[in-house]
């Protein structure tokens, strides 16, 4: 490959592995919100087949963002040896890469506790509310 065919690659791989961590964050929001809501009201077998749904989302989503960090990181070993005067700074990629690790693997956690979590809001009845 050429020179800026090994760097629209880089970009575009760079470009996937946002949209990966994009769609994480709404798959974590969508089961936050929903479990925020009725959580009260689900059996004890919907949260654990949620929260298993919901580990092999993350866990989906975590190999892939791994898989593609991988591929650039070849990228970025074959732009070397062409010589390419264009450099990407490897230190400030793998600080953002371990941070966002981190997310994933702390943020499923996380949400996996709250999806378990027994003090949720519990809706009030109309009559009530003054």
């Amino acid at each position: 490959m050429t020179e800026s065919e090994l760097l629209a690659a880089a970009h575009e791989f760079v470009s996937r592995m946002d949209v990966i961590l994009e769609f994480w964050i709404s798959g974590t929001f969508a089961v936050l919100v929903a479990f925020f809501f009725v959580g009260n009201r689900a059996t004890k077998m919907l949260k654990w087949l949620s929260v298993s749904l919901y580990f092999i989302f993350s866990c989906s989503m975590f190999f892939r963002y791994f898989q593609l960090g991988a591929i650039y990181t070849t990228i970025r070993a074959d732009l070397e040896k062409l010589g390419s005067n264009y450099v990407i700074a490897s230190e400030g990629n793998m600080v953002a890469a371990a941070l966002t690790i981190f997310l994933l693997i702390a943020g499923t956690f996380i949400t996996v506790y709250f999806i378990f979590r027994a003090d949720k809001i519990v809706q009030s009845d109309s009559k009530d509310d003054t």
